[in-house]
């Protein structure tokens, strides 16, 4: 047994994030600018939401704050649109 030794924590075992500002990036099945309006809207209501990009043609959104990926994923798909987690390729 080794007294005194602490271990660094591996946030992809823990499941949070180290980084204070992290950015989540999202596939959102927007067609129209009524839907990146929409997007717009419950991201501008979202509690640690610093700043957001939406790319319509790439149906990417891209958000950064205090924020969790799977809160950020849960509140855009309140609008109705398809949303998953982007996936590189």
């Amino acid at each position: 047994m080794t007294l005194g030794v602490t271990y660094p924590v591996d946030w992809r075992e823990t499941g949070h994030s180290l980084r204070k500002n992290p950015t989540v990036v999202l596939k959102v099945g927007m067609s129209c600018e009524g839907c990146v309006g929409a997007v717009k809207r419950v991201l501008g209501k979202m509690e640690g939401v610093e700043s957001y990009d939406i790319d319509l043609k790439e149906q990417k959104v891209t958000v950064k704050g205090n924020v969790q990926p799977e809160a950020v994923l849960q509140t855009v798909s309140k609008t109705g649109k398809k949303t998953t987690l982007w996936e590189e390729s």
